[in-house]
């Protein structure tokens, strides 16, 4: 109360605090004493206007949500260039048509199958609905390592209605998008789209990583 309003303010007056008691301290060595931390300074530090991106990103570091924009409206210019298509546009489709889809990972599964062969089951969202996509074994060569590592994905395939007009994908191809965008801004994004398989070790991302980089989301259009 009567603190920094700004989630940034507040980090630093806490770590400039912390920093300060530290140098008072000296060579006293460690101590059980709780510190107090007077977070009523006499004036509120001038951070230069936090982006959409950077805002995201502490959303996603402090909450795991993002809660003023989703993710993926920072990739929508490349989006259109690759034509991908809604979750909330997939019950438009035709049957065994061609589609790319985008999103999130949400899930995904690879649960036992009767006939033995590994399949598995990505579940995607794009801030429109969520989309699911079916990968049979004879496409996990070229697409098990990025579905499985990625968090953000471009799935192609083919649509298929299940249960009455319920729209799913049955997948052919699955790319990273952080490093679509990363080819497209730097010129080779149809020899990223060629790739297939497992990445060259020095180009594997990881996961997810701890600290969000701002290169996982877009500056904007190319």
């Amino acid at each position: 109360r009567g603190g920094p309003r700004d989630r940034r303010a507040l980090r630093l007056g806490v770590e400039e605090l912390w920093h300060g008691r530290a140098r008072r301290r000296g060579d006293a060595g460690p101590s059980s004493e709780q510190i107090s931390l007077d977070l009523h300074a006499d004036h509120e530090p001038r951070l230069p206007a936090a982006t959409p991106a950077s805002r995201v990103r502490a959303e996603l570091a402090a909450t795991g949500l993002d809660v003023s924009r989703h993710v993926l409206a920072f990739y929508e210019p490349l989006l259109e260039v690759l034509g991908v298509t809604r979750a909330c546009e997939l019950e438009r489709c035709e049957e065994r048509e061609r589609v790319r889809v985008a999103g999130v990972k949400v899930a995904v599964q690879s649960p036992a199958q009767r006939s033995g062969q590994r399949v598995l089951f990505l579940s995607l969202d794009d801030r429109t609905g969520s989309t699911q996509t079916t990968y049979f074994e004879r496409a996990l060569p070229d697409c098990a390592w990025s579905v499985r590592h990625a968090w953000l994905l471009v799935a192609e395939g083919r649509v298929s209605f299940r249960g009455g007009r319920t729209a799913t994908v049955t997948g052919t191809r699955a790319w990273d998008l952080s490093r679509l965008w990363r080819a497209w801004q730097q010129g080779w994004l149809e020899r990223a789209l060629a790739e297939r398989g497992t990445p060259a070790p020095h180009e594997r991302q990881p996961t997810r990583p701890a600290g969000l980089q701002a290169s996982e989301f877009g500056r904007g259009s190319r």
